[in-house]
């Protein structure tokens, strides 16, 4: 019998750092940062709960990215009195292997739950002899609408309350979503968490895959051609990886060419297409100004460069603002200070930049 392919790429070192620091008692909560397609929930579940499992953990997990608008239930689901299943969660969003982020969890209707029947389930789980981790991906998505204040205000009381009993890894994948959620004054879980920045995968992990992809096709890839590869498609895993399994179906080995017509076919151009063609033309106008590193766009100069490219006269600036707006809601740009944006993922900054 053919011996299972392992595509992960094990970050060990770093779970047993996280669950390290719970069990010396040096903190009760870590928040992960990296940007979309890093492989944060795949750290989270095959890394982090195997292990924690095995130091006698309690492990739950629940994903705030694609339930946006269901998080209490979603919550919910994830501390319900029957303990979570490893192997279920994985199937169900996708993880053995392949790099994905945080999606849908069939948890029951946003309207069905409310924080008196979250608190008596987080009583219950509390109750269990052993200690829980509460691993909550994407946590950003808990700063984006008004509605969800109520529900952060009472999981940070649950959070604090339970010090010793319920250790907490966030994940988030903008900087700027997580400022608003934990260093802000005034944001709900102001200071409530230490900060880690995921590392760049490098050479290990290109080596790693290259050698899955020597045991499904009996083919060998050479090191440092791919490394180049792996740059290109600004070193994220998950790119990488679609690009072996594009490799893999067409029987490519030649991973430059390759490359070329990965850039051409692949869906997630389609994906960034569809997005491309369903914004105003000055939201695409705004894009292209961010991509192409535009500065002072609320100024006279820069509202008069993004009119003139529209056929416009002029632009104000409530204008810019509110295409401002719609890019944020969509999660396309970020803004780490005042006038300064920049894009949640580098892909398609790529894609407006050839466009």
């Amino acid at each position: 019998m053919k011996a299972k392919i392992n595509w992960h790429y094990s970050r060990s070192e770093i779970a047993q750092t996280i669950i390290d620091l719970f069990t010396s008692g040096s903190t009760h909560a870590i928040t992960i940062f990296a940007p979309r397609r890093m492989g944060k929930t795949e750290l989270l579940l095959e890394d982090l709960w195997p292990l924690a499992k095995k130091r006698g953990f309690d492990v739950r997990y629940a994903s705030f990215w694609m339930d946006k608008s269901n998080p209490k239930a979603v919550f919910l689901d994830a501390i319900s009195s029957k303990p979570q299943d490893q192997t279920a969660v994985k199937a169900r969003i996708g993880v053995g292997g392949t790099f994905v982020e945080a999606t849908s969890s069939g948890a029951p209707k946003e309207s069905a739950v409310n924080i008196r029947e979250i608190k008596a389930e987080f009583v219950k789980l509390c109750r269990g002899k052993k200690k829980v981790l509460l691993l909550l991906d994407e946590i950003q998505q808990l700063a984006v609408r008004e509605q969800d204040e109520t529900f952060v205000a009472a999981l940070r009381t649950l959070l604090d309350t339970n010090k010793g009993k319920v250790y907490v890894v966030f994940t988030g994948s903008s900087r700027e979503g997580l400022i608003n959620m934990f260093k802000k004054q005034k944001a709900p879980l102001f200071n409530f968490s230490h900060q880690l920045d995921l590392p760049e995968l490098g050479s290990e992990f290109v080596n790693h895959m290259l050698g899955a992809f020597k045991q499904a096709s009996g083919k060998s890839i050479k090191l440092a051609p791919s490394i180049r590869v792996f740059s290109a498609l600004n070193r994220v895993p998950a790119r990488f990886h679609d690009l072996l399994r594009t490799m893999l179906i067409n029987g490519r080995q030649d991973i430059e060419q390759a490359l070329k017509e990965y850039k051409i076919s692949n869906r997630e151009n389609q994906i960034f297409l569809n997005t491309w063609d369903a914004l105003k033309p000055m939201d695409k106008q705004l894009l292209i100004s961010i991509a192409n590193n535009e500065e002072n766009l609320f100024s006279e100069a820069g509202r008069q460069s993004i009119a003139d490219n529209l056929g416009l006269s002029a632009i104000s600036k409530s204008s810019l603002q509110k295409s401002i707006g719609r890019l944020k809601d969509a999660a396309l740009i970020e803004s780490f200070q005042r006038g300064s944006y920049e894009f949640s993922e580098m892909a398609f900054r790529e894609y407006v930049v050839n466009k």
